[in-house]
């Protein structure tokens, strides 16, 4: 017999239990009060334990996802939801997971947090949630967006960031040869991925640092990596690096970002 189903068997005595105990006239209600807690207790940590474990055997599941779309001003491929979704909805959804997405408050201006509520088939629902700012301008600094157009940018962005943070899936360029033929090779790009993800908010920092002209902020968030790690950044645009060619001419001509800069 499996843990789900021995969880099960223990809900069902305790249910009969409670049932016993409130036919009985002589209940003691802040008593059935206290089992019924216990029971709800009981049910929510069963029902984590199904997560965690649906989770683990998920993220074991998850194809590596092939970036189609081409962004045509900086010649980056990127993953679209859409096409993201085809790849990992089937996995998701075999392991009892369905995401409901909406926007939250948000407190700073100019910004919109989108949140994911990821739930499970045995009733337990965890929250995620990513604060973006709403772009209306290009690379170059001119306006190219409605607010609209810039919010509904932001928003998407933040589905494909959250549903590839949650599930931990890893984004491949789609011309595999191109890649090695650069210089890396898939592996390599994948591992870059994967540290892009455990370091987003210090990236993001520093790319809307570069964005918005705050570059102190830039500078400050750069310096919260190791040296090691800066280097790590510096891989080149054509080779899936993060920071584009304009970008990174911004970064080697500070002195606030030292060397070490790409």
């Amino acid at each position: 017999m499996g843990m789900r189903e021995i969880a099960n068997d223990n809900q069902v005595s305790l249910i009969a239990v409670i049932e016993r105990v409130a036919l009985d006239p002589n209940c003691d209600v802040s008593k059935m009060e206290k089992m019924l807690d216990m029971q709800e207790r009981i049910f929510n940590k069963n029902a984590e334990i199904a997560f965690s474990k649906s989770m683990v055997a998920c993220q074991g599941d998850m194809p590596t996802v092939i970036a189609k779309a081409v962004n045509t001003q900086t010649g980056s491929c990127y993953a679209k939801y859409e096409h993201l979704l085809e790849d990992i909805k089937p996995v998701y959804t075999k392991h009892g997971f369905s995401l409901s997405f909406g926007e939250s408050p948000c407190a700073q201006e100019g910004h919109i947090t989108v949140s994911c509520d990821v739930m499970h088939s045995d009733g337990y629902t965890k929250s995620y949630s990513s604060t973006l700012p709403i772009d209306l301008t290009g690379i170059k600094g001119a306006v190219n967006k409605t607010g609209i157009h810039a919010t509904s940018s932001a928003y998407s962005y933040a589905k494909r960031y959250l549903a590839t943070m949650i599930f931990n899936i890893a984004i491949a360029n789609h011309d595999d040869d191109a890649i090695k033929a650069g210089g890396i090779t898939i592996e390599k790009l994948l591992e870059y991925n994967a540290f892009l993800r455990e370091n987003w908010p210090t990236v993001t920092a520093m790319k809307e640092g570069i964005l918005f002209g705050d570059l102190s902020r830039a500078a400050e968030a750069w310096h919260e990596l190791s040296n090691d790690e800066q280097m790590y950044l510096k891989l080149a645009p054509t080779k899936g690096g993060i920071f584009t060619t304009e970008e990174r001419k911004v970064l080697a001509h500070n002195p606030d970002f030292g060397s070490a800069a790409p």
